[in-house]
Formats: structure tokens, C-alpha cells, sequence
């Protein structure tokens, strides 16, 4: 059988032997009840209040390598995030990635939490185009961010998850409970406390029992840059692009490299003439990069008139 090509998901443009980066999905919700991926709420348009996690979220930070033409990764990036998604599921993770929708119920030896793995899905960027997404994610303030910005509850949630008692230490604490062991006012506060008010406003959406910030180890201080990164490009990805995370298109066995720049190209120039529109009805209240962008793209069609 021969090889095939993918789709980024974002920029929609093949990928084949790029580098490419895979995001672990899991439904929104799954349960016997109710399933966040019927579409029958969706038949007229999709709208959701989670943006881009209408009907996946999720499940880990992006695994970093090279696509391999056959749906596969290979040269994986191994940090934190790798490790930790083999411990949880006990497989390699090239394991864990070749057999996302291709296993069944008791077909993979050792692998843990098997209900949420046979729940993943997976979606490939191209890994330039998810660092585009990222810009800017040093900037994020964490410090003393304005009051009801989407900033003020990544905060939020931050400072909450740091806070938070973890499972080891209310187990510990409950044994010595069940052992007669008189406890303090602060550890019976810890026992009795709600370790789920910490993730109101977790920007993960889908429920707890499936979300990685909760069920695996995550270290809230190590990994707060990779969780401010995938905070970023999910905001950017929700309320800037107006995407839906989804996995990727199969791409067969040719490339759209130039058919897709040649849509980009039209693209951009209907593009040009709705911000133009835009800076008319909005004046000097216009987004400050209206103009830069049509003098670049007026300049570089003047260039390419000329033959340059």
C-alpha cells in the first residue's frame, strides 16, 4: 500500500514530509446520554460558547516531530509532555498515536485508561503554522491582568489548580484519618474541600473525567509555559479565526500546494478589499494593522506586475 499524505488542519495545505505537529482530541462530552460530537444541534451552523472546542478539546500539549507520508510521526520531540502521555497510557507514543481510531477494546498490550484512549481522536499542524498561533503567548499577563479579560481567568484558574490539595496528599490524609490519627483544622479543610471548584474556569472544556489538566501529572509551574502556548493558539484558533478543532483530511497521494496558494492568493485579495471597507466605516478606530497590510499586499502586486 503506498503512502499518503495529511492535511494541516489550520492552514489546510498538505502535509508530507514537513514538521509536523499532532494534538491529541477528546470529545467535549461522551457519554451514553449525550455525545459532544452529534451534529444534529449543528445542522444550520455550528455555534458553541467553547469556540473552538464545539466538539473536541485537548488531550495533552501538541506532540512535536516529522510527518512520515503514512499518518505517522517520526524524529519525536521526547519532553515532559511525551512522558507524561506514556505514563498514563503505558505504550510508546508512537504506539499511542499509530493506534488513535485504528483499535479496539483489549487489543493493545499494557495500555492504561483504555476508555479515554479509544475516546481520542487526533489532529496534525504544520508545525510553523501552530507557532504562528502561539505569537505572542510571552506577552500573556498573569501579573496583574485587566478585570474580566480572558487573561484575568487563565490567572484564575493558575492560581486555583497551584493551590489545590493534590489527590496523593487527601489520600494520605484520609488514611490517617480512617487510623484514628487526630488531624489539624487545615487538614480536615484539605479533606473536606472541593477539588473541582479549582477548574471553573479551566480553559480546557470538556468534562473532568477526560480532562488532562485533571487526570494527569501535570506540573502547573514547570509546564506553565506549554499551558499559556496552548492556551494562545486555542484563543487565537476560537475568537480571532473562527475555527473548530477537527481531525485532520486525508490528503491522498498528490499535494495542493499550488492550488491552495492560488485560493490564498484570491483569498487575500477579496481580503483586501473587506478591510478597506472596514477602515471606512471604522476610521481611526480600525484595527492598527489594517493599513500595514494593505500597503504591503498593494506593494507586493505592484512588484509582481512588473515582473520583478
Amino acid at each position: 500500500m503506498g503512502s499518503f499524505y495529511l492535511t494541516c488542519s489550520v492552514s489546510h495545505m498538505t502535509l508530507n514530509h514537513q514538521k509536523t505537529s499532532v494534538q491529541l482530541l477528546v470529545p467535549k462530552y461522551h457519554t451514553k446520554q449525550y455525545s459532544s460530537l452529534s451534529f444534529e444541534e449543528h445542522t444550520n451552523i455550528i455555534c458553541s460558547n467553547d469556540g473552538a472546542q464545539a466538539f473536541f478539546s485537548p488531550f495533552g500539549f501538541p506532540i512535536r516531530g516529522r510527518y512520515d507520508d503514512y499518518g505517522h510521526l517520526h524524529d519525536i520531540r521526547r519532553d515532559t509532555n511525551v512522558e507524561q502521555l506514556e505514563e498514563f497510557f503505558g505504550i510508546k507514543i508512537e504506539d499511542i498515536i499509530a493506534g488513535i481510531g485504528r483499535n479496539k477494546e483489549g487489543e493493545i498490550k499494557g495500555l492504561n485508561n483504555e476508555e479515554i484512549y479509544l475516546s481520542l481522536g487526533m489532529t496534525f499542524f504544520r508545525t510553523e503554522v501552530l507557532e504562528f498561533l502561539e505569537r505572542g503567548w510571552e506577552n500573556t499577563n498573569l501579573v496583574n491582568p485587566d478585570k474580566y479579560s480572558s487573561e484575568e481567568y487563565l490567572k484564575s484558574f493558575l492560581d486555583k489548580v497551584k493551590n489545590t490539595p493534590s489527590d496523593a496528599l487527601r489520600a494520605e490524609l484520609l488514611l490517617k484519618r480512617s487510623k484514628g490519627i487526630q488531624l489539624t483544622e487545615d487538614e480536615l479543610d484539605i479533606i473536606f474541600s472541593n477539588p473541582y471548584t479549582a477548574y471553573e474556569r479551566c480553559y480546557i472544556k470538556c468534562s473532568r473525567e477526560s480532562n488532562f489538566l485533571k487526570i494527569m501529572p501535570i506540573d502547573f509551574v514547570a509546564q506553565q509555559d506549554d499551558i499559556v502556548k496552548q492556551w494562545t493558539w486555542l484563543t487565537r484558533l476560537s475568537y480571532k479565526l473562527d475555527r473548530v478543532l477537527m481531525p485532520s483530511v486525508y490528503g491522498g497521494q498528490e499535494t495542493n500546494f499550488t492550488e491552495t496558494y492560488e485560493l490564498n492568493d484570491f483569498v487575500n485579495d477579496l481580503l483586501i478589499e473587506d478591510i478597506k471597507d472596514y477602515c471606512d466605516d471604522w476610521g481611526e478606530d480600525a484595527d492598527e494593522r489594517a493599513e500595514r497590510i494593505i500597503k504591503t499586499h498593494n506593494r507586493n502586486n505592484a512588484i509582481r506586475q512588473l515582473g520583478i
